[in-house]
């Protein structure tokens, strides 16, 4: 795992957030899911991060996202913390000629700290599975600003 990661890091040069989100049903593998409207492991109580790092397990509880967005607390959406997916780059992290896929995800607390978390998934037998998760820095200690599979 440890191998795997170190490959990610170097690989994830650049994630272009701006990038236009282009998924159909009709495309095949992986690039086919709908990471709009799909169910992410989420790491709960985590506090605001003060440097990047890769998640030792993938967390068991779950958010779903509708439409790219999530908010924790519906009934004062303005002040709840919230996810927004900002991106999906796809591209071969492992070397086994298959994409896999980064999804960023932004948290904004509902206050003034916000950060990224840059999952990494892969197809298996039909859906998808998280492989990694990174969560980056707080966007006040260096966050995430974007990055690329190359």
């Amino acid at each position: 795992m440890e191998h795997f990661r170190r490959l990610v890091v170097r690989s994830l040069v650049r994630v272009i957030f701006a990038a236009p989100l282009l998924l159909t049903a009709a495309e095949p593998g992986i690039r086919g899911f709908d990471f709009k409207n799909f169910e992410y492991p989420w790491l709960r109580g985590s506090g605001v991060p003060s440097s990047w790092k890769w998640l030792d397990a993938i967390p068991r509880s779950r958010v779903r996202l509708q439409n790219g967005n999530f908010t924790f607390d519906p009934t004062d959406p303005p002040r709840s913390a919230h996810l927004q997916l900002g991106s999906v780059t796809f591209g071969d992290l492992d070397g086994d000629r298959q994409d896999e896929a980064a999804v960023d995800l932004y948290y904004g607390t509902g206050g003034t700290a916000s950060w990224h978390y840059l999952y990494i998934f892969k197809a298996v037998n039909g859906t998808v599975a998280p492989i990694g998760i990174l969560k980056s820095g707080s966007r006040a200690d260096g966050g995430l600003a974007d990055g690329a599979l190359e």
